[in-house]
Formats: C-alpha cells, structure tokens, sequence
C-alpha cells in the first residue's frame, strides 16, 4: 500500500519523521515534512534526505505572516499568534499558505492512504477548517501530532472545545510526538501508530 505522510511543524529536529518511518517500515512511504521558521530548513534538509522538506507556515490565507518566537523553550512555541501565551514580539517573517492550496499546486501528492501530524501552537483550527471546508478531511486516514495547543492563544481557547470534539473524537486521532526523555513512550508511540496502521490499511479513505 502506497502511504502519504505529511508532518507540519518539525521544529529544528524532525524526529517524528525518524518515528513515521518505524512505524510504516514494509510499506511505500512519500514523506512530507514542513516547517514554518526558515532558519530549520537546511538542518532538517540534511537530516532527513528522505522527506521533501517544504517551509510554510500553514494557516487560513496565502500571504507573508509573523512567526513570534518563543526564546524560552529554545523555539518549540513559536507561533503565528501574537497572543500565544510564551512568545515574545521577536518574530521573522514565513510565507503562510494552506495544506489545501499546497495540494492544489501538487507539491505535496497524497495517496490512498494518508497520514497527517502536525503540532503547529495553535494553527491547528486553521488546519481543521481548510480540510472540512476543502473537503480533504476524508482524505486523511489518520490524524496525528501532540494534543492541541489552542488554550495557549487568547483568542482561541474557547474553540478548543470544538477541535476535541471534531478531530479527537472523529476515531481517527493517534498521539504522536517525540520525547527526548522518555523514549519507552516514543517507542510506545511507534508502535500505536504501526497498529493503527495495520487496522485501516484496508479500510476506504472516505470510511
């Protein structure tokens, strides 16, 4: 079976990519990794020749946006919001676009069974309502990444309600995100994600 994985928001290092790629050995996998702040972008070029690494900040438009950097956890916060609760007014300005125009455009290619993870502080409601509205979101057999960071940003905590309902209960959520202590959990992760796999690669992309 062909796979489509996509991960958004890599951060400096990208292991999730390593961890996908456990997860789904013995399968034909295309990977996609993005990556919002420009200065990650050769780091993880070199890192993971095995992924088209693309630097975009997705979000709902197509226009240059302030990435606000979050200093004190070494950049793991940054985020498009100005109001995201651990970034300063340093910001660098990335190109925004949505996951549905990069589709569009064919510089990410899905398949018949696709993966999506993503951990993006915040943009996640973005995310959410560009594949509803796009009609990509049945496209998508599995959704994946670290729980939503939405409380963090102002203007978006009372909606965080609305994503758990929609994506962490739509059955096809699985937690998947690297821990640098604790590697019995990423290899729990791995082995979740290879499991959940396994159960819908049969399953019809529009179930």
């Amino acid at each position: 079976m062909k796979i489509t994985y996509i991960d958004i928001g890599l951060h400096k290092d990208g292991f999730e990519i390593d961890m996908f790629q456990l997860a789904a050995l013995g399968h034909d996998v295309t990977m996609y990794g993005i990556e919002a702040h420009p200065e990650y972008i050769e780091q993880l070029k070199e890192n993971h020749p095995q992924a088209k690494i693309l630097n975009y900040a997705i979000n709902n438009t197509e226009r240059l946006l302030p990435l606000y950097l979050s200093e004190s956890s070494d950049g793991h916060g940054n985020s498009i919001f100005p109001d995201k609760n651990n970034v300063t007014t340093d910001f660098v300005k990335v190109q925004g676009v949505k996951l549905s125009t990069l589709i569009e455009r064919k510089e990410i290619v899905l398949s018949d069974f696709n993966v999506l993870r993503y951990n993006i502080e915040g943009a996640e409601w973005h995310l959410l309502n560009d594949l509803i509205e796009s009609e990509l979101w049945n496209k998508f057999n599995i959704l994946s990444g670290a729980r939503s960071d939405m409380h963090k940003v102002t203007h978006l905590k009372d909606l965080k309600w609305q994503y758990q309902t929609l994506v962490l209960g739509s059955g096809k959520w699985v937690d998947f995100w690297y821990h640098p202590q604790q590697q019995k959990r990423n290899k729990k992760m791995i082995e979740k994600m290879k499991s959940r796999i396994n159960e819908r690669i049969d399953i019809p992309s529009n179930s």
